[in-house]
């Protein structure tokens, strides 16, 4: 039974994780720090507060998101493959910060807390895998990732048709 999934698949699948994972850290970083000067603004007493807690609370929460790019790394190798349909980058965007965003506002009407921060919450992690996508389309065109199914062994060539032969 021949398999796709060789060594060589499975290490840049983690390749492209890595990077996904390494992405939506900075994105998470960079809202965390958002937050944080909202909180400094006089806007921010009117009690519409977004935030990550800070401490253990926030390095959970930057751990989750670091997961959560992982694995969409890992995934949006396999979706795009080769294809260059924009429609696969759009949707693997779409499902996953739908899911990462959609599982925190869940939460948060569990908890019963501010609805417009649960949307701000949603496209926070909508954003957050687009960048992803945007550092993981680049490191595939810096050839540092490989798409699904692109070998790095040459391949062997093929002889031209003789324009003689019938």
């Amino acid at each position: 039974m021949d398999s796709s999934f060789t060594t060589e698949e499975r290490l840049e699948s983690l390749k492209a994780g890595m990077i996904g994972a390494i992405a939506l850290g900075i994105g998470f970083g960079l809202f965390s720090l958002l937050h944080l000067l909202w909180r400094q603004t006089p806007l921010a007493s009117s009690g519409f507060v977004p935030g990550y807690g800070v401490g253990l609370e926030g390095l959970v929460s930057g751990a989750i998101a670091m997961v959560s790019g992982f694995l969409f790394g890992a995934t949006y190798r396999y979706i795009i493959r080769t294809d260059d349909n924009p429609h696969l980058k759009s949707g693997a965007i779409g499902a996953f910060g739908l899911i990462r965003g959609l599982s925190q506002a869940d939460m948060g009407l569990l908890l019963h807390e501010n609805r417009w921060l649960l949307v701000l919450l949603l496209g926070e992690s909508m954003a957050m895998v687009a960048i992803a996508q945007v550092l993981l389309d680049w490191s595939i065109q810096q050839k540092w990732v490989r798409p699904f199914g692109i070998s790095s062994q040459p391949s062997s060539p093929v002889s031209a048709p003789h324009a003689a032969d019938p």
